[in-house]
Formats: structure tokens, C-alpha cells, sequence
């Protein structure tokens, strides 16, 4: 009878704690209602921001929509911009585009080059960029007529973005690009080329047949300047070839690098602008650029920063020209000019260049070390790896060591593999060793290998290694693999915050669909960077939240 008095008392008090009742269930739809709502006054208020802030908030708005690459707000950015000369929102637009190559700025951009006495140095400078960024080839005439100018502040993001675009443009003819070198004064025009009609498709149209006219002459680069604008409007009755003849051609890769090369010889740009010129000559990637480079780089004389910019521009071109002169750097007596001309040997190809990287493994100086171990992973260079085991295992510098654990996973052939994995399991080698190597192996063989890095990482946290630890995490988060789903649903049910999010990233990378329930139960703001991490989640899915 006590027994049951208990019992009852028991249940008595219980109840309502045991008891489920259908007004406190866990209303999924009402929480997602909730969050759709929050998400959805947080945009208004953004565009409130956009519409009404002042320049600080409305920069910080820029930089968080950077942070969070979110593009919902591009059209509204855009007709800001349009409207607006102050130079911080522009700065910010600009900038916001052009990490993203992202077009519809072009025209307030070129705004900003042609007015630009009546707008910030900051603005114009980042319209520069912009334009660079996105290749604009129609912005070449207008950046190079503010490079004419000369106006200092300008000219080296002028000269970037002009290596930017001609990497994009056509290839063109290279073939005069030895006069652009020996004879940088212009060439006085001949009166049989004078008369010709640029358009008429005659002998003599311009530099296309091969004949000799100015490498860039004002009245040429006027001419490209209206072309670029937009010719005047045609009458209806115009034909076709009348419009192409009253145009003249886009200026191509081999025309810019003249330019460049002109204005390289005879505009004296300073000698931090002659690096930039080099530099944005290798962008262009035409061999019109191979003259100069070459005489740069074979230079004893000149200023190591320049000739080991050479260096990196002939590699950029990759054109067999301009090997003599790399492999002649490979001796030179400055480790620095010699480091950066093994590095530049990836790109090409022959038994010379192998027996150059293979020698330059037994370099004293660590820079070319690293060198040869990137341009044997430029060229696979299956031969190259016992060089690159001894370098991994025993080299003193831990950079080198990098570099030929990165060798090794881009040549991923199966006994760089199994190096790797020797790396990677032996538990005495340092952490950032056996991380790299982990890393390669999952980039190159994720079912094989993720298995065992799981392995891994649970001792690393029986052991209390909380960088290890945290190191294997990272490199689960990127692999693509379906051995990971189980991992990441072990993650959701008993990890920290570190390792939910990483499962976040295995669920993305990996569209674990079945997980998406599991993913969508972080939604509420009060889960914190969960939260934003599960929205980033369910949208690279392409699942509502």
C-alpha cells in the first residue's frame, strides 16, 4: 500500500514534465517562418542602408556583403554608384566588383578616367583596377590615354591593368616586336603609307600587312579612344563595310606589349614602373614581349629586381624563345636571380632544362631548393621524385619541405603517393608535415585515404593535439568523398561548435542531402555563426532554408 501511495505521488508530480502537449511541439514550420522573416528584414534593412547610409555605414555594408559573398544587392550597388562621386562608396563598389571579375560598373568606370579632374585619385584608381580586373579589352584606350598623361599617382595601376587586358585580347602578329626593342625611337611614317585607307582592305592596311607606322602615334591612339566610346550614329542606309571601314581594328596582345615596351624605353616610367611593365608584359603572354625580357634577364649589369621579374614574365609567355635566357640565368652568381630562373623553367621542356632542376636540388641557397621543387611540380616531372623524397624528409628548411610535399601531390603517381602516405602516418614527423601531406592525399585520393585520416585525427584528440587536431579537421572539411557522411553526422550528434561547422562543410562539398534536415535545425539566430553557417550550407545546396 506505501508502494503504491508513492506511485501515485510520483506520477503526480511528474506529469507535467513527462507530458507532451500538442501547443508545445517543436513547430518546424513556424521556426522556419521565423528565420524567412528575420532573413528577410535583415535585406530591407540592407537596402535601407544602401539607399539612405552615410559612407561609413554604407562601407561596412560593402565589407560584410564581401565577408558573407553575398550578391543580392549588386543592382542596387550598381545604380549607387552611378550616382554618386563620393570616394569611399565608390572605392568600396569598385573594389567589391572587381575581387569577383564582375561586370556592370564598366561605364561609371570609364566615367571616372574621362572626368577624372573632377573626382578622387582614390576613385580613379579603383576604376583602373576594376577595369583590369574584369579585362575590359573596350577600357584599353581610355587607361592608356591616362598613361600618356604622366600623372604619377596613376601609372602603375594604368600599367597593371593594361597587363590584365591584353591577356585577354587576341593574339595579333608579334612579328615587329625586335624594332619595338632596337629602335625604340618612332619610325617616320613613309608617304606611301600616309595615303593609305587604314579600312579599305588594300596593301598597306596598317600594321596587319607587316609595313612600318609608329608603334603608337597620338593620332592612332585618338582614334582607338573614339572607337572605344562608340562611333557617331550611322545612317540606316549605311552598309556594312562602310561602318567597319570608319572603325578602326582593336588593338590586340602584340600591339599592347609594343606599347608597353614604347613606353618602357622611352617615357623613362621610374624603375618601380619598368617592374610593372615587365610584369604586365608577361600578363599579355605575347612573345612581341621576348626582345626586351630577354635583354633584361641575360643583363649582369641591371637590378636583380628587375631581371628576376624578366625571369617570371618569360615563364608567363612559356614561349621556347625565351628559354636561352633562362637557363643562362640558372648560373648566374646572385642566388636570387638564379632561385627565380629554376622556377621559371616549369613551364618549358627538354633534357636542359630537366638537368638544370635536377641540379638545382643540390643548391646551397634554400630559395632555389624550393624552386626546383615548383618547377618540377609544374612539369610533373616523374624523374624528379627521389629528389623531392630526400627534400621532404631531410631538407633543414620546412618551407622546401613544403614545397616538395606539394611536388609530390601534383605528380601524384603512385610511388609519390606512397611517400606521401609515409610522410603523412609517421606520428614523429612535425605537424605541419604530416598536415600537408594528408592534404595532397585527399586531394588526389579521398576514398582511399580518408579512412585513415580519420584514424588520425581521433588520436590526435585522445592525445590532446589540438593543432593536429584541428589541422585534420580542415582537411576533412574540403574532401569529396562519401566515406565522410558518417563522420559528419557523428560531428552533428556530440561535437563542439569547430566541428558542427566542419561538418557543414563536409554536407556542401559533398551534397549529403539526407543531412539537410539535420542542417536546417541550426537555422535560428540563436545558434549564433552556426546559424549564417547553415543558411552558407543550404544555399551551396541549392535547398531553401
Amino acid at each position: 500500500m506505501k508502494f503504491f501511495c508513492i506511485t501515485v505521488l510520483c506520477g503526480i508530480f511528474l506529469w507535467p514534465a513527462l507530458s507532451v502537449f500538442p501547443q508545445d511541439a517543436p513547430d518546424a514550420a513556424a521556426t522556419a517562418k521565423a528565420v524567412a522573416a528575420a532573413a528577410a528584414l535583415d535585406s530591407a534593412r540592407r537596402l535601407d542602408t544602401i539607399r539612405y547610409g552615410t559612407e561609413t555605414e554604407i562601407a561596412s555594408l560593402i565589407q560584410a556583403l564581401k565577408n558573407e559573398n553575398d550578391l543580392s544587392l549588386d543592382k542596387e550597388l550598381i545604380t549607387v554608384a552611378r550616382n554618386t562621386r563620393n570616394r569611399n562608396i565608390l572605392s568600396g563598389v569598385f573594389s567589391f566588383f572587381g575581387d569577383r571579375a564582375q561586370a556592370g560598373l564598366e561605364d561609371r568606370a570609364l566615367k571616372a578616367i574621362e572626368e577624372r579632374d573632377e573626382e578622387a585619385n582614390d576613385t580613379v584608381l579603383a576604376a583602373v583596377t576594376y577595369l583590369g580586373n574584369i579585362k575590359s579589352t573596350d577600357a584599353a584606350p581610355y587607361i592608356q590615354e591616362l598613361l600618356d598623361s604622366e600623372e604619377r599617382p596613376f601609372m602603375s595601376a594604368c600599367i597593371k591593368a593594361l597587363g590584365l587586358i591584353g591577356g585577354n585580347m587576341p593574339a595579333g602578329d608579334p612579328g615587329k616586336q625586335q624594332a619595338a626593342v632596337a629602335a625604340p625611337e618612332p619610325v617616320p611614317q613613309t608617304e606611301s603609307l600616309a595615303g593609305t585607307d587604314p579600312g579599305n582592305g588594300e596593301e598597306g592596311e596598317g600594321d596587319e600587312t607587316g609595313g612600318s607606322i609608329p608603334e603608337h602615334t597620338n593620332t592612332a591612339r585618338e582614334t582607338s579612344l573614339q572607337d572605344a566610346r562608340g562611333t557617331a550614329s550611322q545612317d540606316k542606309q549605311e552598309t556594312a563595310s562602310q561602318v567597319a571601314a570608319s572603325r578602326r581594328p582593336k588593338e590586340d596582345a602584340a600591339e599592347l606589349a609594343r606599347y608597353l615596351i614604347d613606353f618602357y624605353n622611352n617615357r623613362s616610367p621610374g624603375d618601380e614602373n619598368r617592374r610593372e611593365i615587365i610584369v604586365a608584359l608577361g600578363d599579355v603572354k605575347s612573345p612581341a614581349g621576348l626582345p626586351l625580357l630577354r635583354e633584361i634577364a641575360e643583363n649582369n649589369d641591371e637590378r636583380a629586381p628587375l631581371r628576376m621579374s624578366a625571369l617570371e614574365a618569360l615563364a608567363k609567355i612559356g614561349d621556347s624563345d625565351g628559354l636561352d635566357a633562362v637557363l643562362l640565368s640558372v648560373e648566374s652568381a646572385d642566388p636570387n636571380v638564379r632561385s627565380t630562373a629554376v622556377a621559371a623553367l616549369g613551364p618549358f621542356k627538354g633534357s636542359e632544362v630537366d638537368n638544370a632542376i635536377i641540379e638545382a636540388f643540390r643548391d646551397s641557397y634554400y630559395r632555389t631548393r624550393m624552386a626546383a621543387a615548383q618547377a618540377a611540380r609544374d612539369r610533373r616531372f616523374v624523374e624528379a621524385v627521389p629528389y623531392l623524397r630526400y627534400r621532404a624528409e631531410r631538407d633543414d628548411v620546412p618551407a622546401v619541405k613544403d614545397e616538395a610535399i606539394k611536388a609530390l601531390g601534383t605528380i601524384a603517381n603512385p610511388e609519390a603517393l606512397d611517400i606521401l602516405s609515409s610522410l603523412f602516418s609517421e606520428r614523429k614527423n612535425a605537424d605541419r608535415v604530416r598536415l600537408l601531406s594528408a592534404e595532397m592525399l585527399i586531394q588526389n585520393k579521398a576514398d582511399a585515404y580518408t579512412a585513415k585520416l580519420i584514424e588520425e585525427l581521433d588520436e590526435a584528440k585522445r592525445k590532446n593535439q589540438t593543432p593536429l587536431y584541428n589541422g585534420f579537421l580542415r582537411v576533412l572539411g574540403m574532401a569529396k568523398t562519401p566515406v565522410l557522411e558518417d563522420l559528419a553526422k557523428r560531428f552533428f550528434f556530440s561535437g563542439g561548435v569547430v566541428e558542427k561547422a566542419y561538418a557543414m562543410d563536409m554536407v556542401a562539398n559533398n551534397d549529403f542531402r539526407s543531412l539537410a534536415d539535420t542542417v536546417r535545425e541550426y537555422l535560428d539566430e540563436k545558434n549564433g555563426s552556426l546559424s549564417r553557417k547553415a543558411h552558407a550550407t543550404l544555399e551551396k545546396m541549392g535547398l531553401s532554408g
